[in-house]
């Protein structure tokens, strides 16, 4: 994933050379790791490179770093300047983390010595000067115990890197930041979220209200009137998170808030829910337009029906699947419907919201 700096991250140091560092990168992509590194390669060629690389090091956000040692990196003078760059780090934050993943040997000092072996009459100075052995133990000291990468327990292999990574808090998915909003005490009980207010369906009787839809308090009790004359009782709108990313959070109404015609949707979601469900705080974090789940969206959220637990009828927007063009759907229990050109019938509305964290 490109490397997002309003979160934390960490660096990442390899050769070029090292196949696996590429293998990995689409897993971490798959875990939502948020790292920074050269793609490209422009350490060999770019003049500017160490300036770049000490940005990255030194931003408020990178958390740590990533060596990938081999052969290869052992022998490479850009890593050596990482390394070095990264120890300044380290002195001016003890808290920056550094992990190694060792490929092709089960231990630094092997692959050291395989490196001499490798370089046989040429000048080991050069190959490996010892200003370099020197630097990688500073960085990893006998008892920091490294990841070992094998071809033939890559699953055990990726568990550990992400359990590391996890911990260190640059896995940025929902789970991570479900974790991090619990620590909070952000979530209730089930893990929903709270944000905005919205009507219940009973209405009262023995309130009188002039304004209508506008919240208005009445002995320490929110209330609403209608359109319609009712009065309703105000009531905070429990979200359930759907996907997390670029510090935002995707999140759909855990209950149906209203029954609306489909030919209303936009209008009654950007207009009338808008103006009333939210502070002008809460209005501040909200990314976008309001909208519903798309077809794709609820099949790939929906999972053993993780959304949708109950078995009211809501909305779904238009899609372009299946030749229905321009044909709202909606979810009726555990199916899925279209609607034809008839847009004025009337179904449950669940909002999908994004917001900044």
């Amino acid at each position: 994933m490109p490397t997002n700096h309003s979160e934390k991250f960490f660096f990442i140091s390899y050769s070029q050379k090292n196949l696996a560092v590429g293998e990995d990168l689409k897993k971490l992509d798959d875990l939502y790791a948020n790292y920074w590194i050269d793609r490209d390669g422009m350490r060999a060629t770019d003049d500017t490179w160490i300036e770049r690389a000490r940005t990255a090091i030194f931003d408020k956000n990178c958390k740590g770093a990533l060596f990938y040692i081999c052969l290869d990196s052992l022998s490479s003078e850009a890593v050596e300047n990482e390394m070095s760059l990264v120890l300044e780090r380290k002195k001016e934050n003890s808290e920056f983390f550094l992990i190694a993943v060792l490929v092709g040997g089960r231990s630094i000092h092997e692959l050291i010595r395989n490196v001499y072996v490798r370089a046989g009459d040429a000048d080991l100075r050069k190959i490996l000067p010892l200003s370099r052995i020197a630097r990688i133990s500073k960085l990893f000291p006998d008892e920091k115990i490294p990841i070992i990468r094998t071809g033939d327990a890559l699953e055990s292999y990726y568990e550990v890197l992400y359990k590391n990574l996890f911990e260190c808090g640059v896995i940025i998915n929902t789970e991570a930041i479900m974790n991090q909003l619990n620590s909070e005490n952000k979530l209730d009980e089930y893990g929903r979220y709270t944000f905005g207010t919205f009507y219940g369906a009973a209405s009262v009787t023995n309130v009188l209200l002039l304004n209508t839809n506008v919240f208005e308090e009445r002995r320490g009790v929110r209330y609403i009137k209608l359109d319609d004359g009712s009065v309703r009782i105000a009531e905070e709108i429990k979200w359930m998170i759907l996907d997390y990313y670029d510090g935002k959070m995707k999140m759909i109404s855990e209950a149906v808030l209203d029954q609306i015609p489909g030919n209303s949707i936009e209008r009654w979601l950007n207009d009338f829910f808008y103006k009333i469900a939210f502070t002008d705080a809460e209005k501040s974090r909200i990314v976008g337009s309001i909208g519903t789940l798309s077809y794709e969206e609820y099949e790939k959220y929906n999972g053993n029906g993780g959304i949708n637990p109950t078995e009211g009828k809501f909305w779904l927007s238009s899609v372009n699947i299946r030749n229905q063009q321009n044909k709202l759907m909606y979810v009726s229990g555990a199916n899925v419907d279209k609607l034809g050109l008839r847009k004025d019938s009337k179904y449950g509305i669940r909002p999908v919201v994004e917001i900044m964290m």
